[in-house]
């Protein structure tokens, strides 16, 4: 499980970790639907899209370094559980409100390497009186 504070994760630790909270977070921001991280050709790195709704096309939203994608699918991988899901709780004390979702990764055989998609699936938790 991933527990995401209001938007932003530990200032220290795990830099994959740091950024896998990161996209994730914002991905949850920004209501997408999916998040494809896609390899560059020629070994340039990768692009991060984010699908905000059904049938439309991803949007880029960042690029990372080619060292970066072996430990980031590692990562997420690891965070997996068999079925390929984990599950990430974002917390707002502040506002008291908790939003769940489950994340599916799959990977799908791209022509320079494996896109690597995680769909967002979540639900609002009512605060508790």
């Amino acid at each position: 499980m991933l527990n995401l504070t209001p938007f932003n994760s530990q200032p220290h630790g795990d830099p994959i970790a740091r950024i896998v909270a990161t996209l994730v977070a914002y991905a949850i921001k920004d209501a997408a639907r999916e998040i494809h991280i896609q390899p560059l050709p020629e070994s340039r790195g990768a692009s991060i899209f984010y699908r905000l709704r059904d049938g439309e096309d991803p949007q880029e939203q960042l690029k990372v370094p080619f060292y970066v994608l072996k430990p980031l699918r590692d990562h997420l991988e690891k965070m997996a559980d068999e079925d390929g899901s984990f599950e990430v709780d974002l917390v707002s004390e502040k506002h008291q409100i908790s939003l769940s979702y489950v994340l599916e990764m799959s990977v799908q055989s791209a022509r320079d390497g494996e896109t690597i998609v995680l769909k967002l699936d979540g639900k609002f938790n009512p605060p508790s009186q």
